[in-house]
C-alpha cells in the first residue's frame, strides 16, 4: 500500500487580485497570505512528512507556494500535477466565479453530491475519477505527499480539511478489479 498525505494549501490572499481589477476570475493566481504561509510552515514541520518519496502539488500559485514551503523543510523538489487542480465550476475554464449566483449553486451541489443539472460543473465523482488518475501514477512509491485544494480532498475522504490541515491515507490497486484503486483513511494529521 501507497501511504498518501494530502495538505491543503495555506488560507490564501486575494487582495492583489482585486488591486488588479481582476476580482475572482483568476483565483488560481492568488498567493498565500501571512497567516497562509504560518499554516504551511506548520504543516511542514510534521514529521510524518519526512521520509516521503514524491511531493506533488496543484499548479496553483497558493498549493505551490505551500509546496515550497514544505520542500525547503523535508528537502524534497515539488513535481507541479495538473490533475490536483480545485474543481471546476465551470469546464470552458472561463470567468467561473463571474456569476456568482451559478458558482455558489454549483458548490452546494458538489459539497452536497447532487446531481448537477448543469453539466458544465465537475461532479464530485469526476473530480474523484480525475485525482485517482494521478495518483495511479504513484502507487509504486512507498510514501506520497500531494498539497492540493479543500475540494479535492473532499472527493476522496468526504471531510472538510482546514487551511494548512492534513490528512492521511493509504491507496493501492484493487486486486480484484484491475485499474481500480482502493482508499483507506489512517487519520487526520492536523
Amino acid at each position: 500500500m501507497t501511504k498518501l498525505i494530502l495538505v491543503r494549501h495555506g488560507e490564501p490572499d486575494y487582495s492583489f487580485l482585486n488591486q488588479a481589477n481582476m476580482g475572482n476570475s483568476k483565483p488560481e493566481w492568488a498567493f498565500l497570505s501571512e497567516q497562509g504561509v504560518e499554516q504551511s510552515r506548520l504543516a511542514a514541520s510534521d514529521p510524518n512528512l519526512l521520509d516521503a518519496d514524491i511531493l506533488l502539488s496543484s499548479p496553483y500559485a497558493k498549493t505551490l507556494q505551500t509546496a515550497a514551503i514544505i520542500s525547503d523543510e523535508i528537502k524534497l523538489p515539488v513535481q507541479g500535477e495538473v490533475g490536483l487542480h480545485d474543481w471546476v465550476s465551470n469546464k470552458t475554464y472561463a470567468s467561473y466565479r463571474a456569476m456568482t449566483k451559478d458558482y455558489k449553486k454549483a458548490m452546494y451541489e458538489f459539497v452536497n453530491k447532487k446531481n448537477y443539472e448543469n453539466q458544465e460543473y465537475e461532479s464530485l465523482q469526476n473530480v474523484q475519477l480525475r485525482v485517482l488518475q494521478v495518483l495511479r501514477q504513484y502507487l509504486l512509491y512507498q510514501k506520497v505527499i500531494a498539497v492540493t485544494h479543500g475540494g479535492v480532498i473532499f472527493s476522496l475522504t468526504q471531510e472538510k480539511i482546514p487551511y494548512g490541515g492534513a490528512i492521511e491515507l493509504e491507496y493501492e490497486e484493487d486486486p480484484k478489479n484491475k485499474g481500480k484503486i482502493l482508499i483507506k483513511q489512517k487519520e487526520d494529521l492536523y
